[in-house]
C-alpha cells in the first residue's frame, strides 16, 4: 500500500510542478503583452495641441516613435513565448497600421487574443507542443523614422 502512495505523490508533484512551471511562462507573456499595451499609444493619432510649441511637437513625435520602437522590440521577444494566434495578430496589426488599413480592427482582435492566453486556464491548460506558425509568420518590423 506504501507503494501506491509514493506513486500518488511523485505523479502529484509532477503535475503540480508542471503547472507551475506553465504559469511561470504565463507570467513572462503578461509581461510583454503589458509593455505592448503600454506602448500602444504611439500607434494611434492624437489630436493634435493647438498651444504646443515647434519643440513640443518635436518632442512628442519622437516619444511617440520611441513607444513605436518599444512594442516591436517587445513583440520580437513574443516570438519566442506567446502563442502562435498572438504572433499572427501583432503582425496583422503591424500591417494594418502600416498600410494605413484598419488598425483599430486588428488592434481589439489582438487584444483580445491578449486576453484569451493570459487566462489561469490557458496557463494550466495550455496548448503544449503546438505551434502553428510558419516561417513567413515571423516578420522583422521596423518603425519608419528610426
Amino acid at each position: 500500500m506504501e507503494i501506491y502512495v509514493l506513486i500518488g505523490a511523485a505523479i502529484l508533484g509532477s503535475v503540480a510542478w508542471l503547472y507551475q512551471r506553465a504559469w511561470e511562462r504565463a507570467t513572462i507573456r503578461m509581461k510583454f503583452y503589458q509593455e505592448i499595451v503600454d506602448n500602444l499609444e504611439g500607434f494611434f493619432e492624437n489630436s493634435p495641441d493647438c498651444g504646443a510649441t515647434e519643440a513640443e511637437k518635436t518632442k512628442q513625435k519622437k516619444e511617440k516613435q520611441e513607444k513605436i520602437n518599444q512594442a516591436i522590440r517587445v513583440s520580437r521577444k513574443l516570438w519566442l513565448e506567446a502563442h502562435s494566434e498572438i504572433v499572427k495578430a501583432i503582425n496583422e496589426f503591424f500591417e494594418a497600421v502600416k498600410s494605413s488599413g484598419d488598425s483599430h480592427e486588428k488592434f481589439a482582435q489582438m487584444i483580445l487574443l491578449m486576453r484569451k492566453h493570459s487566462t489561469v486556464r490557458a496557463a494550466l491548460v495550455g496548448r503544449w507542443f503546438s505551434c502553428s506558425l510558419q516561417t513567413e509568420d515571423i516578420k522583422f518590423h521596423t518603425a519608419t523614422g528610426s
